[in-house]
């Protein structure tokens, strides 16, 4: 069996148009059947529970990752909510400045020459 005729075993049995499957490199027909089966069978038990259960996991999950969010902005660790949360935290200028002016002033610090 190839791995094109696996990913159609697949199709064919969730009943679905298509099927689009990323492989690594040296991939086996094997190992791909493995890891649909595995896959379908996580998705049947998590499609098991009721609307509401799905949602309360999934606020639940966001819940954490805020947390975890502003735990990382407080130590002013950026870069790991960049990759954590796949966002671009894009510059304003005036307000960037007119906040860290204000935080300078709060700790009692001398202003840039040119701010």
């Amino acid at each position: 069996m190839t791995i094109d005729d696996v990913i159609e075993k697949h199709r064919l049995a969730c009943g679905a148009d298509t099927l689009r499957v990323s492989l690594a490199p040296g991939a086996t027909p094997e190992g791909v059947d493995r890891e649909l089966a595995r896959l379908n069978e996580a998705t049947q038990n998590w499609s098991a529970f009721r609307p509401e259960e799905i949602e309360a996991s999934k606020v639940a999950r966001l819940h954490d990752l805020l947390d975890e969010i502003n735990t990382l902005a407080r130590k002013g660790d950026t870069g790991r909510i960049l990759e954590l949360t796949d966002i671009h935290v894009d510059v304003d200028l005036e307000v960037d400045t007119a906040w860290m002016r204000a935080a300078r002033e709060k700790r009692g610090e001398p202003l840039p020459a040119t701010a």
